[in-house]
């Protein structure tokens, strides 16, 4: 069986990690509000494919993160962080980033680099490229700082992902 077909490795299951990962790199270590994660039917296989959930994160910041891969007719990544100075907005369709302060009256945008992207596949490989790099660098250099994420941090995320499936309102 194919592993995004499988409800333990597929899904949305796998993609809640990827997306923690970065967030908690930035944000802390969150604890876990409430969720709901459910198989909509919409895809007629046994998987999980809607995530929803709230998380609270230190200096009292709450995330509301939604990770679905029904995605249709289009699929939508964006990331928003809303204080009360300002906003700034990642949008993966328009491949930029955005922010805003509270005393302007018009988004400043930075444009990314597209990357490269496989025959076949919609996203570029180059992020899990560079992350080989560094991983390698950091092996023959026998230097971990060199390495942005540890085994440590995967435990945390993955423990937190349980979490999220224990407190579910499926």
């Amino acid at each position: 069986m194919i592993y995004v077909s499988n409800k333990i490795t597929g899904g949305c299951r796998e993609i809640v990690p990827f997306e923690l990962t970065w967030i908690n790199s930035i944000f802390g270590e969150p604890s876990p509000i409430n969720s709901i994660i459910k198989n909509t039917k919409n895809l007629k296989i046994d998987i999980d494919d809607y995530y929803q959930f709230n998380l609270n994160y230190p200096n009292n910041l709450i995330a509301n993160i939604t990770i679905e891969v029904i995605s249709r007719p289009l699929a939508l990544r964006e990331f928003r962080l809303s204080g009360s100075d300002g906003q700034i907005l990642y949008s993966q369709d328009e491949n930029c980033v955005r922010y805003a302060e509270k005393t302007q009256k018009k988004w400043i945008t930075f444009s990314l680099d597209d990357g490269d992207a496989e025959p076949g596949y919609i996203n570029p490989e180059t992020p899990y490229i560079e992350e080989i790099k560094d991983f390698l660098n950091a092996v023959n250099n026998q230097e971990p700082r060199l390495f942005p994420n540890t085994l440590e941090k995967d435990y945390e995320v993955l423990s937190l992902l349980n979490q999220l499936e224990k407190i579910s309102l499926k």
